[in-house]
């Protein structure tokens, strides 16, 4: 069988990530952090509460990927045991200690471990070497394992110092948040199945990886200097390990684009890379985007103004005595509109603009149903 074309290669990942996007709403930016990380072979943290849809989000990315799918709940009950399995009687009477494998965490391709920090400390530092080397010792033998992306997720962030070198293995990180276009809902309440058709072969991903491994970041090497300093002057330090990880993101972003050169857009991952408490996101997010893209900074800032002016209207009240009022909003939302449409067409740029479109359309029909 001859190996795939990048061009083949990118066909299906971009149709696995359309395909993601399609059957789980509101998932846009965790979605390309798990084709970033199949790519660059680095780990996920989703931040949420139990609900939002991130085992659902993880069994379908497997699924897509054609990998084994090995979830694991834990507790602070849970043991060395549950996580790598008990060891095989047969060995036992043998006089060897071997473990059971199979549906374990060191079998598994995709590895989901939900609420992660409820785990005592000694069975989750046990993990490091599957996370980070990809090994596992088993009765005096270590031997590699089939692990692509381990995906950790909790409503909490570890307390516990000793966890902080395991935290520091997830490269993406992202905060979750429930449903909120009522559309969306709608579609859940009505009994919406995920359905995944769209497949990323492991030829796909290799050739996905090396075409990695050649992507140009000389170009922005500079700009990621200059943005991680931007951040740690804002008081949010990045070691030097973490530093050189997220370039593993921004070659696999450039892939994803499918370029063969680093470009600053490509550096806009940095932001879901960085942050450890998940309340400092949206700052993060911020300042990697004014240092990184200046254009899309000030799109952001143009953003927030719009949800301030969306704030003032509610759509459900909107009755003839307050058109005048309301229309005054929606002349303004127009004019904010224009002028993110107007800082150019980068898809970020573009997604804004779409978002500040949305809510000026919604006062838009308010008006015309008020004068009806």
């Amino acid at each position: 069988m001859s190996q795939p074309t990048l061009t083949a290669a990118l066909g299906s990942l971009l149709a696995l990530r359309s395909d993601l996007r399609a059957n789980l709403f509101e998932r846009e930016r965790e979605i390309d952090s798990f084709m970033l990380a199949l790519i660059a072979r680095e780990h996920v943290f989703l931040f949420g509460t139990p609900g939002v849809g991130k085992s659902l989000l993880t069994k379908a990315f497997s699924t897509g990927c054609e990998k084994r799918f090995v979830p694991k709940l834990l507790s602070k009950l849970s043991t060395y045991e549950d996580v790598f399995g008990g060891l095989k009687v047969s060995g036992i009477m043998e006089d060897r200690y071997e473990r059971i494998s199979d549906g374990y965490a060191q079998s598994a391709e995709i590895l989901f471990l939900d609420e992660i920090w409820k785990c005592n400390g000694a069975v989750l530092n046990s993990l490091l070497s599957i996370l980070n080397e990809r090994s596992f010792d088993d009765s005096g033998v270590r031997y590699q394992t089939p692990l692509e992306v381990a995906v950790g997720c909790s409503n909490e962030t570890p307390q516990d110092e000793s966890l902080g070198a395991l935290y520091d293995r997830f490269l993406f990180r992202h905060d979750v948040a429930p449903l909120k276009d009522r559309r969306n809902l709608a579609a859940l309440l009505r009994g919406h199945r995920v359905e995944i058709s769209a497949r990323v072969s492991a030829e796909e991903i290799e050739v996905l990886r090396a075409a990695a491994a050649q992507v140009d970041i000389e170009p922005v090497i500079d700009l990621a200097i200059d943005t991680f300093g931007a951040l740690e002057r804002e008081g949010f330090a990045v070691s030097d390990r973490r530093k050189a990880a997220t370039m593993k993101a921004v070659r696999a972003s450039a892939v994803l684009a499918g370029r063969s050169v680093a470009t600053a857009e490509d550096l806009l991952r940095i932001a879901d890379c960085v942050w450890s408490d998940p309340s400092d996101a949206p700052r993060v997010y911020g300042i990697v985007s004014e240092n990184a893209m200046p254009v899309l900074g000030q799109a952001l800032a143009l953003y927030d103004a719009a949800v301030e002016q969306f704030g003032r209207v509610d759509l459900g009240s909107v009755t003839p005595d307050r058109i005048a009022e309301v229309g005054r909003v929606n002349r303004e939302m127009k004019r904010i509109v224009s002028e993110v449409s107007g800082l150019g067409d980068s898809d970020q740029v573009v997604e804004v603009a779409g978002k500040i479109r949305a809510m000026q359309t919604a006062i838009a029909r308010a008006i015309e149903k008020a004068l009806l």
